[in-house]
């Protein structure tokens, strides 16, 4: 398993190179017509640019962003750092409109994990917890905090996994639901005779007592009720867990699932890879009433024999979930949405697309009278310099700003394994 992570040169973006290595990706049919989109007059404004001034800058932006209370901003980089395995930074803002970064740990030799992926969180106290794809003894992957005293920072390695029952390779970011236990996913492990022998990944909880994290696995895929869990987990008010699998059940095309407290998973819905979606990889997100939203990253109902992409909604009634799709994307370049989505106070969803090659956009999805539209916010592509191939879930400041990072993009240096010019990422504002 660990020589066929070594030649995974994209953990995570596009869907058919990220899942190459691992499984295969179905062409997804489509079946049914587009709701339009419309442009508008919003405004990006790059905050940094990755791989252009600093030495041993890192390389890659996979996930989204973090803020503290203060308004800086915590995040990951796949790639660079000192030794090429990924680092955590810190942006924060300067004089004259300016951005500072500051990088608060460069992953090692392995060690202390490489290549995160997931995005951070932050807890009560400013520390930072996170996850690595690789690294440590078995390089499976670990789960870190990040804790700070005084000007400096240090790395503690809470949990490191086997490969084995207990998972391996976690794309996710975590989710604490209180002070001493954490909720995150791996993509692969658990059951060792399912998915070729990889596992099909599994929902894990780590416990803090006496001074040491213990892990438990909540539930071991099985490829019959989901498989490669991407996404991280979300809860209810009775501290049930939902999320996505990004493949598996009879049609390959992914799953919404619930775990209770009590261990049973139930699939909630089976993406048939047509005119619902196919590939949901990112995040859930609630709204006030209970319904579940999310994205697929194929099918949907333009976009003639291959699909772009879709935004879903989850709704229950009488005992039963019920999938509506609120919008497909019409085109390969504005399509193929990896991250999960956010709310603003009115009720609009916004999100990214990666673009399938080209730079992708930032997007808005406002309901009205049973039907949402879309408004494209931002599409990438000057020249690349305001970056390329969004797979950040957004975030708002106080002001209804959006902030959000792109993999690649930037400048015109050369970076992972794209071609001349493609950039190293960059961290960008939107504003509405």
């Amino acid at each position: 398993m660990n020589q066929a992570k070594k030649s995974t040169t994209r953990l995570f973006g596009k869907g058919q190179a990220r899942l190459e290595s691992w499984v295969s990706v179905a062409v997804i049919i489509l079946a049914v017509a587009s709701l339009g989109s419309s442009c508008w007059a919003s405004t990006e404004t790059v905050l940094y640019r990755f791989g252009v001034t600093i030495t041993g800058d890192g390389k890659g932006v996979p996930a989204g962003l973090v803020a503290d209370s203060s308004g800086n901003f915590y995040g990951v980089t796949q790639y660079g750092g000192n030794n090429g395995n990924g680092t955590v930074f810190e942006l924060s803002p300067g004089t004259g409109g300016t951005w500072n970064e500051t990088i608060l740990h460069s992953f090692g030799s392995g060690t202390d994990g490489s290549q995160p992926v997931g995005g951070l969180i932050l807890d009560s106290s400013g520390n930072l917890y996170g996850t690595t794809t690789l690294g440590c003894s078995s390089n499976n992957g670990t789960v870190f905090e990040l804790s700070r005293s005084g000007g400096s920072w240090t790395e503690t390695v809470l949990y490191s996994f086997a490969g084995g029952s207990d998972g391996s390779f976690p794309l996710s970011s975590l989710n604490m639901h209180t002070s001493s236990t954490l909720y995150g996913t791996t993509a692969l492990g658990g059951n060792s005779n399912d998915c070729a022998g990889n596992g099909c990944g599994t929902v894990y909880k780590l416990t803090l007592s006496g001074g040491s994290w213990t892990e438990t696995v909540l539930h071991a895929f099985n490829g019959g009720d989901g498989s490669y869990i991407a996404g991280a987990v979300v809860f209810d008010s009775s501290s049930n867990l939902y999320g996505t699998a990004g493949q598996g059940t009879s049609y390959h095309f992914g799953t919404v699932y619930k775990l209770d407290t009590s261990g049973t998973l139930t699939t909630l819905y089976t993406f048939t890879g047509g005119s619902d979606g196919g590939g949901p990889f990112g995040n859930l997100v609630w709204d006030l009433s209970g319904n579940l939203y999310g994205t697929t990253e194929y099918g949907g109902v333009a976009g003639g024999s291959s699909g772009h992409g879709t935004v879903f909604e989850l709704s229950f009634s009488g005992g039963t979930w019920t999938e509506s799709v609120l919008y497909s994307f019409a085109t390969s370049a504005a399509g193929y949405p990896v991250a999960g989505l956010v709310f603003d106070s009115s009720g609009n969803l916004y999100g990214t697309t990666t673009g399938n090659g080209s730079a992708g956009i930032v997007f808005k999805l406002a309901p009205g009278l049973g039907s949402w539209t879309e408004t494209t916010l931002h599409t990438f592509g000057a020249n690349l310099s305001d970056g390329k191939d969004a797979e950040s879930t957004l975030i708002f400041d106080s002001s209804g700003n959006l902030y959000g990072t792109t993999f690649l993009g930037g400048a015109t240096t050369t970076c992972m394994v794209s071609g001349p010019g493609s950039g190293c990422g960059v961290v960008f504002k939107v504003t509405p």
